[in-house]
């Protein structure tokens, strides 16, 4: 199950706003990490619905928006941040992982060191972000063949279970499961938001539904 944040959690990192129409809409980040070369770029491209075919990677920080409806009254506009995947950019740290309610962890199946690199990863999660941060494992590159992979499915989940988080395997390259990985991180921090009003500001702003 995907580690989620508590409602008090969830509502003090969330930005909230109301829409044209009345609805609420809830700013909320969320952060991929992962070594470099894992597809981190291309997974946030893929959300954000952006139609380059081949993304470069991540230089420095960049983050994306897309706005999901939660329910009749309730909207999440979600920034994905990326970040180039060295432990070099511990430097900048506290601007990608402050406000942070939920992470991605990032690897690559057919290089066995981008795994072996995720507890390294989850540490630096972990060290700078709230104790009850939303988490979920993604195996990048399920489209490369059985003589490619180097880590096995059932390494990922073990890995997830461990460590309290959901599982999913994905391929950027032809899109697969992709929307669902990044939905179910989302979902999964917006259902604890407060459904009757906004504990931020109640400024009005311009419907932007991604």
């Amino acid at each position: 199950m995907v580690r989620v944040v508590d409602q008090m959690s969830a509502s003090c990192m969330a930005g909230c706003s109301y829409s044209s129409s009345g609805d609420r809409v809830y700013t909320l980040k969320f952060v991929l990490v992962g070594s470099r070369g894992v597809g981190k770029t291309r997974l946030a491209s893929l959300f954000h619905r952006k139609k380059s075919g081949c993304p470069s990677a991540a230089v420095g920080m960049q983050f994306g928006t897309r706005t999901l409806r939660y329910s009749d009254s309730l909207s999440v506009r979600a920034q994905i941040w990326d970040t180039a995947g060295t432990f070099a950019f511990k430097s900048v740290k506290d601007a990608f992982f402050g406000g942070t309610v939920g992470v991605m962890l990032v690897y690559d199946i057919s290089k066995r060191s981008t795994f072996d690199d995720l507890a390294r990863w989850l540490s630096l999660v972990r060290e700078n972000s709230h104790k009850s941060v939303a988490l979920i494992l993604v195996g990048n590159k399920s489209d490369m063949s059985t003589t490619q992979r180097e880590v096995s499915m059932v390494e990922g989940m073990r890995f997830a279970r461990k460590h309290g988080m959901d599982f999913v395997e994905t391929s950027a390259l032809r899109g697969l499961h992709v929307e669902e990985a990044c939905r179910q991180l989302i979902m999964s921090v917006a259902r604890y938001l407060p459904q009757d009003k906004c504990v931020w500001s109640k400024k009005k702003v311009r419907s932007s539904h991604d």
